[in-house]
């Protein structure tokens, strides 16, 4: 079975890397723009950047992966699993070096990043664990806070377009997209990650995700298994929906909540999925502060609580309002990964307005 999976991954890893936007495994060659009949909407590898594009990422995060199950095939099951990651600069951010570690998943990856001064462009090469070659690159750079990059690969044997895409969200959030086209004419979203800014004293061991010992190989968690990667991963997810709700994103908070969701407020009141959905999308609340603090999560098997103080600031219709309380979240282990079923809120303390 080990040797299966470590097949698997080296025909089909096209691992995230933080932030860090990887060459795949298997790319045929350096990416050269070529004539073509067709090419996938916004498809270049002339794409520019600026040689500080990638100091944001300096330091640690923490992130929720989702992959389609099946590329390719029109599939919509997705697997999650959280991984973190330890990026640093060099030569001045001329070339950067991150790994990604997921605990749960027994591999790793690193990626070095190279910026050309004359072309303005990053190249950014992969290395995975399971083969330790270093792959042809991908090319490409950010325009503000939004970075893409193009190359050429093959998935199971089809010539792909490959496209990542990804967002500085703010300082401590940021989402990243792999899509591959396999018509030449439409693209197919296979692979998400949602990245929150993690302590660099807690998260990283000399510039490298903290681990156990070197050399023990650390095989998918099964049910019921309770360790810190599980408390990472919820703890992620919590943090990644208060920043949904802040922006109003109505699409992350729907993978995030269960869909039996219920939340209770301090006053008695009761909210469904539906009902917090509906509000985002109408957008009569808008967010100036929704953060929380003095987070802790436990994890009992297959459920875990969360419990922080919630600062949320901002205005509803026009009104103004400011309050802080107490919460906690309860998330559930699914066959899809955590979701968040049920949520608790304290009454506003005092001070709030």
């Amino acid at each position: 079975m080990t040797q299966i999976l470590e097949d698997w991954f080296k025909r089909t890893l096209r691992i995230p890397l933080a932030l860090s936007v990887t060459a795949c495994a298997g790319a045929a060659s350096a990416p050269v723009e070529k004539p073509e009949a067709s090419i996938p909407p916004g498809y270049t590898t002339t794409r520019t950047g600026d040689m500080h594009d990638f100091d944001y990422f300096a330091g640690g995060w923490t992130t929720h992966q989702r992959r389609l199950k099946t590329r390719g095939v029109g599939s919509t099951e997705w697997e999650e699993f959280p991984a973190t990651l330890c990026m640093s600069l060099y030569l001045g951010g001329l070339a950067t070096v991150d790994e990604l570690d997921f605990p749960t998943k027994g591999w790793a990856g690193l990626t070095l990043r190279t910026f050309d001064r004359e072309k303005r462009q990053w190249s950014i090469y992969w290395v995975s664990s399971a083969s330790g070659k270093m792959e042809a690159p991908v090319v490409g750079g950010f325009d503000g806070n939004r970075g893409e990059f193009y190359g050429e690969d093959r998935d199971n044997g089809r010539p792909v377009k490959v496209r990542y895409t990804w967002n500085k969200v703010d300082r401590s959030h940021a989402r990243w997209e792999q899509a591959f086209s396999y018509d030449n004419r439409t693209w197919e979203t296979n692979w998400t990650a949602d990245f929150v800014r993690a302590d660099p004293a807690t998260t990283c061991e000399a510039g490298r995700p903290k681990r156990q010992a070197e050399g023990v190989t650390i095989h998918s968690a099964a049910p019921g298994a309770s360790s810190a990667a599980d408390e990472q991963a919820v703890a992620a997810l919590d943090t990644q929906y208060q920043a949904a709700v802040a922006k109003g994103d109505a699409a992350a908070m729907d993978r995030i909540l269960a869909d039996d969701f219920v939340l209770v407020t301090g006053k008695g009141n009761m909210f469904t999925k539906a009902d917090l959905l509906n509000e985002a999308r109408g957008g009569k609340t808008v967010y100036e502060r929704q953060e929380d603090s003095s987070q802790k999560v436990r994890v009992w098997g297959d459920t875990a609580v969360v419990t922080a103080l919630l600062w949320e600031k901002g205005a509803e219709d026009g009104k103004p309002f400011e309050y802080r309380l107490w919460f906690s979240d309860t998330y559930v282990r699914t066959s899809t990964g955590w979701r968040y079923v049920f949520g608790q809120a304290s009454i506003p303390l005092p001070g709030s307005k």
